[in-house]
């Protein structure tokens, strides 16, 4: 998987959380202004976790507060296991 396909899951997964269009998602954008609050966070996190068989903090969303710097920790992540 390369990063560019973890990016488009990552913001397709947001997309279905929050009703946006994917192909909208700026990458810098801070994720909280996407309308993402600690419920839709951990909705999402199960998500890529299901689908990267993988486990992630549920403060990682906090952590990496755009949807580039969490695809980054989420690339490094899954490189690491």
């Amino acid at each position: 998987m390369t990063r560019d396909e973890i990016t488009v899951f990552v913001k397709q997964s947001i997309a279905e959380e929050t009703g946006t269009d994917a192909r909208s998602i700026n990458p810098s954008a801070p994720l909280s202004s996407l309308g993402i609050d600690s419920l839709s966070a951990i909705v999402i996190l199960n998500r890529i976790e299901d689908h990267y068989h993988t486990e992630l903090s549920p403060l990682c969303f906090w952590d990496h507060p755009t949807v580039g710097e969490f695809t980054n920790f989420l690339c490094n992540h899954l490189k690491a296991e």
